[in-house]
Parts: structure tokens; C-alpha cells; sequence
């Protein structure tokens, strides 16, 4: 097991080995603006001490590289364990109900056709089914009350949800269709890069 102070201290130096080591950057100016972080060792009966280092805005950019394009991957990962999880447990719980399972798959996107109406509708019809807390909560009451039917129903919308968000799709904001919690989509994709 490794010693704590040393193992953080170890990791902060191997990022700072990275970010110095940038084989194709290409040449800037050297530039005034810095950030400092302060990391804090874990504490081992002693005060706990502070580390601190600065980053120059060029280093930032690296850091803002590593973290929206390796997360974006991270959260596709995610979505596509939590598909696999809640289909297998439909069909494990519930085997050879395939029918059942493709005939509800695409039913939250009913909820698009509130668009049509006013995007506020849609939007708060779109997030209620497909938002994963509703959904563990409809399942939790279908276990409760020891109701199959809303406990497939449940299972089946959060495979879907987990699907949508593997396509990019997240819970709508009120303003515009193209406008998820997982930032935009669409026409309006180019609105993620500002």
C-alpha cells in the first residue's frame, strides 16, 4: 500500500511532467497570467501541508483538453454500463418479454411531440421521462407495491434514457430543443466550442 503523502505528491509530479512535456505544442509567447492550486496531502498524524504549483494559461489548455474530451468518453462509458445493467436486469427478471421490451423502448420519445406545442412543455415532458431519478423512483414503487408491469415499464425508460445519453442527448433546458445538460446538440453543436 502506498505511503499517502508521498503516493499524492508522486501524482502531482507526474502531472506536471506531462504538461511540461509537450512534444508537438506549438511555440507561443511565454505568458504573464498564472493559476496557482493548492493541493492538499492527505493527513497521516501530522498537520496536513499544503503543495502549491502554477500553471500558465498554455498548461491550462492542455488541462482543458485531458478533461472535456477523455470525460466526454468517461461519461459514454458510463452510459453504455448503465444500458447493459438495466437491460439485463429487465431479462433477467423478466426473460423472454423481447416484445414487451422493444415495443416501450422508443415510447419517452413520444414526449418530443409536446415540442410542437411550446418548448417549455416539451422540455418539462422530455425530462420527466427521461430523467433517471424518476424512473429509480417508479421502480422502487413498483417493487414496493409488487407491481411487475410498472417495474418493466421503469427498467425499459431507463435503458432508454442510458441510450439517449449515449447518443449525446441529455435533459433539455427550457430555452431552445439543441440545448441538453450535456451541452449542445444539432444545428446548435458548434455553440460548444464557445
Amino acid at each position: 500500500m502506498p505511503n499517502y503523502p508521498y503516493f499524492s505528491q508522486a501524482i502531482c509530479n507526474f502531472a506536471l511532467d506531462i504538461l511540461k512535456y509537450r512534444p508537438n505544442a506549438r511555440q507561443v509567447q511565454p505568458m504573464e497570467t498564472t493559476t496557482t492550486f493548492h493541493l492538499v496531502r492527505e493527513q497521516t498524524g501530522k498537520p496536513s501541508e499544503m503543495m502549491a504549483f502554477s500553471l500558465s494559461v498554455n498548461e491550462l489548455g492542455v488541462l482543458h483538453f485531458l478533461y472535456f474530451y477523455l470525460m466526454k468518453n468517461i461519461l459514454k462509458l458510463e452510459s453504455v454500463g448503465l444500458f447493459l445493467l438495466f437491460t439485463g436486469a429487465y431479462f433477467h427478471l423478466y426473460p423472454g418479454t423481447w416484445g414487451f421490451y422493444i415495443a416501450l423502448f422508443f415510447v419517452p420519445d413520444v414526449s418530443f411531440a409536446l415540442f410542437l406545442i411550446t418548448k417549455k412543455l416539451g422540455a418539462i415532458a422530455y425530462n420527466i421521462f427521461h430523467h433517471q431519478g424518476v424512473l429509480v423512483l417508479l421502480f422502487l414503487i413498483g417493487y414496493y407495491v409488487k407491481e411487475d408491469s410498472i417495474m418493466k415499464v421503469a427498467l425499459i425508460f431507463l435503458a432508454h434514457s442510458t441510450f439517449d445519453r449515449l447518443a449525446g442527448y441529455g435533459l433539455k433546458y427550457f430555452d431552445s430543443f439543441d440545448h441538453t445538460h450535456l451541452g449542445w446538440i444539432g444545428k446548435s453543436k458548434h455553440l460548444n466550442k464557445e
